[in-house]
């Protein structure tokens, strides 16, 4: 009984949070920019003693009894009270593990030293000496105490003060115990926000960039920081010479990254730089390989897939592009703009042959961010497995990025909602009775204090159409791991839409009375894994595959397992209904197929198919309630079909989806801000840092979505969909007051519900 209880407590209370609506505040005098109708909304909850709701009954009980996991409890690194035997620790004591060794002393920034200009500041430059002098004294004593060579990745000493290393994982207790070492951390292992399915010039609009533009404030002068799979530096959108007409054309005088920006800078990175090779051009002024080391941060050398060129493009793709000598207005060539086209790229791949980045490998990437001067740093990465909001060292490091004055903005993540799944998670694993979180969302976005960003739906999308019988124009989504581009396949075609879920026995049931050889095979979203859908068309030589979706929305496929060579796309299911309608039918044995003629294009063209009014959050976009009851995500951007920069090549564009592709339209409407905060000297003005105000304005000027009438949960949605260019029009800017809850110290606007730890009411 007990156990049943604990599950319904469990549930209810993720109901109420799920039905509730928090305040979230509006930061708005005169905006031009439209805005959507906002209600005050005062929820009315009726608080009911213990009661019997059908076959559960239910009971008072002390919120202190909630079993919130913490990802930083680790038993097994306990001292003494460790209680777990050799067979159920999480490595053998001879594995080799990656960790975190934090001292006793703070990094720079928790010691008090302003960012501003921190990579020059002589105070500061001596204190983070000091701290390196203290970790090789503290290395070498590790290395007497076990015995062997520490093999060390980082020595952080900016936001943190900690040695990466890998180690035997027998040693860390022996590690612990060496004088100036606070704790031992064993590193998350991370990996990019994958199963996406783009930025292109649609979105621009749903996030009133191109008014922020109109008023000159495109980013110029700002820096965002890319910490992804690399950057193609000699793609079209990315050219220094269109760059730099750009630059020109505004008329205004804007501070770039110099290569000597950067070489004055080098010693106080983490990366082992030289700023001649390190510098690639004005447009990505600064460019390293933090996993691999070097300066090889192109996606050519490694099968980490072109995802940070895609997202380099979302945030800061240029604005002019050069054809023919001519530099042409890149949006009517291209579709493909960022959201801060004029800001500068700094390069930071932390995912490549060395495979994904752990904690340490990001944040000495941010740091070095810091040092150049980023107005924003993107983390379209996560881990696989819901995160938590209390997560040990690295949740602390998180939290002291308050002042560092740089946003960093982080991808929710791409695992829909819990109840999606019936009785078990994404990943296959049942809800215990101690459930209390019910949020899918990765770490570090789920981290108390980060900047978590949720994916709402395209309103419009640019792409290579495919063109059904003549008249019907559908537009496909398309996975880095889907094999060949569907572009590289152009031409006319027949197809076969097989009404089924992609079986063998269904593919040669059909095949017997039409030939599925060089046609474009449809079959439908359910039962089979995506990948598996294309696997078994191998055998029958079709050109491509497309994936019609069971319901409304665009589909995320996760394809790292297939192994054909043909493409493989999806589409929407009023796309797959509107080709049903326009084509001949048949039957074969118990299967019924369509069939018809598609022509697959390689040209650009775009539509628009929603309203703004109706703009909703994506299905694949993680949320849910919080172990710890907290407020995420923070704010939504678009992420659902987005036309972004194909990385492999130097001209393509695509499409994808995922919280991986709103993240950077965050990042790139900070970069834009951090342009108006700086000319209109808000930060001196203010006595308010830059990331604390660009928080505070994007989130307080965000429009709530209500499709269809309805808001949508805070807890989808954070505080609406970002507007850029009201947030650089607000004539006030609202602050939390002290104390009103950690989560909120850095300008982010929001109330949470929360545990009432004093039990005084309020």
């Amino acid at each position: 009984m007990k156990k049943n209880l604990r599950r319904s407590l469990s549930l209810i209370l993720a109901i109420v949070m799920l039905l509730s609506l928090s305040l979230t505040a509006l930061a708005t005098d005169e905006i031009a920019a439209p805005k959507a109708d906002f209600e005050p909304f005062t929820p009315e909850v009726d608080v009911v003693p213990a009661r019997t709701a059908g076959n559960a009954e239910l009971e008072e009980i002390d919120p202190s009894t909630l079993n919130v996991k913490k990802l930083g409890d680790d038993p097994a690194l306990a001292g003494e009270e460790n209680t777990l035997t050799a067979e159920t620790l999480p490595y053998g004591l001879n594995d080799v593990v990656r960790v975190s060794i934090f001292m006793t002393e703070p990094g720079a920034i928790e010691a008090g030293y302003a960012t501003q200009g921190i990579g020059t500041n002589g105070g500061a430059v001596s204190y983070r000496n000091a701290l390196r002098a203290q970790q090789r004294s503290i290395t070498a004593n590790i290395e007497a105490a076990t015995g062997s060579v520490l093999d060390v990745k980082w020595n952080l000493t900016l936001v943190v003060n900690a040695i990466s290393a890998n180690v035997r994982y027998g040693d860390i207790e022996t590690i612990e115990k060496i004088p100036g070492v606070k704790s031992v951390v064993v590193e998350n292992h991370y990996e990019p926000q994958r199963d996406e399915i783009n930025t292109s010039v649609t979105t621009k609009e749903m996030v009133f960039a191109t008014s922020a533009w109109a008023d000159g404030y495109t980013g110029a002068g700002s820096l965002v920081a890319i910490i992804d799979t690399g950057t193609n530096q000699d793609h079209l959108s990315f050219d220094p010479e269109a760059f730099e007409y750009s630059i020109f054309m505004n008329d205004k005088d804007v501070d770039l990254l110099t290569e000597a920006d950067v070489a004055a800078v080098a010693g106080q990175l983490n990366a082992p730089i030289n700023a001649a090779q390190a510098y690639k051009n004005s447009k990505i002024p600064y460019a390293y390989n933090y996993i691999d080391g070097g300066y090889v941060t192109d996606h050519d050398s490694d099968t980490q897939g072109e995802h940070g060129s895609h997202v380099s493009g979302i945030a800061a793709a240029n604005r002019f592009v050069k054809v023919n000598g001519e530099f042409v207005d890149a949006a009517s060539v291209t579709g493909a703009v960022g959201v801060a086209p004029d800001a500068q790229i700094l390069t930071m791949k932390v995912f490549g042959k060395g495979g994904g980045a752990y904690d340490s490998d990001y944040m000495a990437a941010i740091e070095d961010a810091i040092v150049l001067g980023a107005d924003s740093c993107n983390l379209s990465l996560g881990s696989g497995q819901p995160g938590y909001a209390f997560a040990g060292e690295y949740q602390a490091v998180m939290d002291s990025l308050v002042n560092s004055g740089t946003v960093v903005s982080i991808s929710a993540g791409n695992s829909y909602y819990w109840s999606a799944f019936g009785e078990t998670d994404y990943y296959g694993n049942l809800l215990l009775a101690d459930d209390v979180s019910f949020h899918t969302g990765g770490s570090p976005g789920t981290y108390f204090n980060s900047l978590c960003v949720a994916s709402a739906d395209n309103v419009g999308i640019v792409g290579n159409p495919m063109i059904f019988n003549g008249t019907q124009s559908s537009f496909y989504n398309e996975t880095e791991s889907s094999g060949a581009r569907m572009t590289s396949i152009a031409g006319d075609y027949e197809y076969v839409y097989i009404v089924g879920v992609g079986n063998p026995e269904e593919y040669a049931a059909v095949n017997e009375v039409v030939p599925l050889a060089g046609k474009v095979l449809i079959t439908n979203r359910g039962t089979l894994s995506f990948f598996e859908k294309g696997n078994n068309a191998i055998p029958f030589n079709v050109a491509a595959v497309v994936v019609a979706n069971n319901q409304p929305g665009t589909i995320n496929m996760a394809l790292d397992d297939y192994t054909g060579s043909f493409p493989m796309v999806s589409i929407t299911r009023a796309d797959a209904d509107a080709v049903i309608a326009a084509s001949e039918s048949g039957t074969a044995g118990n299967y019924t197929y369509y069939t018809g003629t598609v022509t697959v294009t390689d040209t650009i063209s775009s539509g628009v198919f929603n309203d703004l009014a109706d703009a909703a959050i994506s299905d694949f976009s993680s949320w849910g309630v919080p172990g710890a009851l907290i407020m995420k995500p923070e704010i939504s951007a678009p992420g659902g079909n987005i036309w972004s920069v194909n990385g492999m090549t130097d001209t393509d564009y695509e499409i994808m989806s995922g919280t991986s592709m709103a993240a950077p339209q965050v990042a790139g409407m900070a970069a834009v801000m951090g342009q108006y905060v700086d000319e209109n000297d808000l930060a001196a003005r203010t006595g308010v840092n830059k990331r604390t105000l660009i928080n505070s304005l994007l989130m307080s000027t965000a429009v709530p979505m209500k499709p269809n009438g309805s808001y949508l949960s805070i807890l989808q949605q954070g505080a609406g969909l970002g507007n850029v260019a009201a947030a650089a029009q607000a004539k006030s800017f609202i602050m939390m007051a002290d104390g009103a809850n950690t989560g909120a110290a850095d300008g982010k606007v929001k109330v949470e519900l929360g545990q009432d730890a004093q039990r005084s009411g309020s």
